[in-house]
C-alpha cells in the first residue's frame, strides 16, 4: 500500500497510509494516534480535540485512539489537536488514489475485479442492477426496459458520485449468454437480452468514459472469442458480441469522442470459470476455462499501464491445461 507522510509541528513524525479511500487525490489515514497525546491536549473529547472538516474527515473513536478513516477534499487536509497543527503534505508526498468504475460489478467477473482492485488500494464504483457489497460505492440500475432511460440513469448516478473526479479505468465486464438458432421460439427474447447485456452496457460505458475518464486512461469492453466467427447455435449472443468488437475498433479511432490518449481494449474469453458455468457444465474440461482472478489481474495491469496492448486490440484469453495465453485477434 502506498504511503504518504504527515508531520506535527516540531518535527514529530506520524506515518500515514490510505485506508478505504474515496475519490480524492490526497487520501490518508492516521493509523494510530497516541491516545495519551490526545488526552494531554487541551480538549480530550475527540470531536473537539480533532477539529476536522466534517465533510472531509470522518472520525471515529476505537478506545485506543482517534483514527481518520478517509476524506474527500481538494484542499490540504488539516487537523488541530489543542494548539498543535497536523498538516498532511500534499503533492509528491501524498498518496494518489486510483479510481475505477466496474460496469457489471455484481457479476462473477465484476465482483472479482472489484475485490482485486480494492486489494491494490483502488477506489471502485460499481454499476449494476444491485448494490455491490464489495465496492466503495454503487450506482444501481432500475431502468431496464429503455436504452435511453438506462443511459440517462447511469450518467446521472456516475456524475453525482464522482463529482469532478476522474476515473483511471472503466471496466465493462457486464454480459451473459443465451443460445438459440433461427428456429428457436425464444430467439427474439434471447437476442433482446443479449443486446441489453452487451451492447447497451458497452455503449453506455463509452459515453461515461467520454465524460469521466482521465487522459491516458483505460476503457475495457467484453467481447467473445466465439464471435470472431459464425455462431449458428447462439445467434443473439454472437450478434451482440460482434457489435462490441466493432465498437472497440471504432472507439479506438480518431474523433471517437474519448479523452486524449485513452486505450480501448476488448477481452475475448472462451469460457470463464464461474460457479454458474460449473453448475450447468459439470462434466466440462475446467482446465480449458479461464480463472476470473487471472482476468482481474490482467485488467489491473492494463489499468496501471503495464503491458497494455495497442488501442483497439481484441485480446483472446485462450486457456489450455490451466495455462492462459493472451492472443490478439486478427481480423
Amino acid at each position: 500500500m502506498a504511503t504518504s507522510s504527515c508531520y506535527r509541528r516540531g518535527d514529530t513524525h506520524l506515518n500515514v497510509q490510505p485506508r478505504n479511500p474515496i475519490p480524492c487525490d490526497t487520501t490518508a489515514c492516521f493509523q494510530s494516534i497516541n491516545p495519551t497525546f490526545l488526552q494531554s491536549s487541551r480538549e480530550s473529547n475527540t470531536d473537539a480535540a480533532l477539529r476536522l472538516c466534517s465533510r472531509c474527515w470522518p472520525v471515529w473513536w476505537s478506545g485506543r485512539g482517534a483514527q481518520v478513516t478517509s476524506f474527500r477534499c481538494s484542499c490540504a487536509p488539516r487537523a488541530l489537536i489543542g494548539e498543535t497543527s497536523l498538516v498532511c503534505k500534499v503533492g509528491s508526498m501524498a498518496a494518489v488514489v486510483r479510481r475505477a468504475l466496474v460496469y457489471g460489478g455484481c457479476g462473477a467477473l465484476g465482483a472479482t475485479c472489484v475485490r482485486f482492485l480494492r486489494s491494490k488500494g483502488w477506489w471502485v464504483l460499481s454499476v449494476d442492477l444491485d448494490v455491490s457489497d464489495v465496492a466503495d460505492a454503487s450506482v444501481v440500475i432500475k431502468s431496464n426496459d429503455s436504452f435511453t432511460a438506462q443511459a440517462d440513469e447511469v450518467a446521472s448516478g456516475v456524475s453525482t458520485t464522482l463529482e469532478d473526479h476522474k476515473l483511471d479505468a472503466l471496466l465493462c465486464v457486464a454480459g451473459g449468454w443465451a443460445g438459440g438458432n433461427a428456429k428457436a421460439k425464444a430467439l427474439s427474447k434471447s437476442t433482446d437480452l443479449m443486446l441489453k447485456q452487451s451492447i447497451w452496457t458497452s455503449t453506455i460505458a463509452a459515453s461515461v468514459a467520454s465524460r469521466h475518464l482521465k487522459d491516458g486512461g483505460l476503457l475495457q469492453l467484453t467481447g467473445a472469442q466465439a464471435a470472431l466467427s459464425g455462431t449458428p447455435g447462439m445467434l443473439g449472443y454472437g450478434l451482440a458480441k460482434a457489435a462490441v468488437h466493432q465498437l472497440t475498433r471504432s472507439l479506438a479511432s480518431e474523433k471517437s469522442g474519448l479523452p486524449e490518449g485513452v486505450t480501448v481494449l476488448a477481452v475475448l474469453p472462451v469460457t470463464l470459470d464461474t460457479p454458474t458455468n460449473r453448475k450447468f457444465m459439470p462434466d466440462a474440461d475446467f482446465g480449458s476455462w479461464t480463472p476470473l482472478e487471472f482476468v482481474a489481474e490482467i485488467l489491473h495491469q492494463w489499468a496501471v499501464g503495464e503491458g497494455r496492448p495497442t488501442t483497439g486490440s481484441l485480446i483472446q484469453f485462450i486457456t489450455t491445461s490451466g495455462k492462459t495465453e493472451l492472443v490478439p485477434a486478427q481480423l
